[in-house]
């Protein structure tokens, strides 16, 4: 994704490309539906729920948003931010900052560039078994 100056994801056409690692989530549902779904609060606003709870009730379709939460390569403190944020973010990934393309420093680039190497995608890590797909 983008990283802006206080790494909040932003759309800079992948200027600012960098890296995080989304370690979880968090929904923020209206108190309606935890009601309606009979969830019981921790402490007074936070619920934890088991993820085949979340899947069977369906509350990622009834979340007003969905929050990340993890860690960006250059902040020492994890970050949280709006999924629809990061995703946005990371399909504007479609060109290399002019100023770092001849920099020394030494980049390393996709041959077939960074639209069609980066844009729009994620890699999935897993501690089952994995199946590049």
């Amino acid at each position: 994704y983008d990283s802006d100056f206080n790494f909040e994801p932003c759309n800079k056409k992948g200027h600012k490309a960098h890296w995080a690692l989304l370690t979880g989530f968090g929904l923020v549902l209206d108190s309606s539906v935890s009601d309606k779904k009979g969830l019981t609060m921790d402490d007074g606003c936070v619920f934890n729920v088991a993820s085949d709870t979340i899947l069977s009730n369906n509350l990622l379709d009834d979340a007003e948003d969905i929050l990340v939460y993890g860690l960006q390569g250059k902040s020492q403190y994890p970050g949280v931010w709006s999924l629809s944020s990061i995703i946005a973010s990371n399909r504007n990934l479609v060109e290399v900052d002019p100023n770092k393309q001849d920099d020394d420093i030494g980049y390393i680039l996709p041959e077939e560039g960074i639209d069609k190497a980066l844009c729009s995608k994620a890699l999935v890590l897993s501690r089952g078994n994995l199946n590049p797909q």
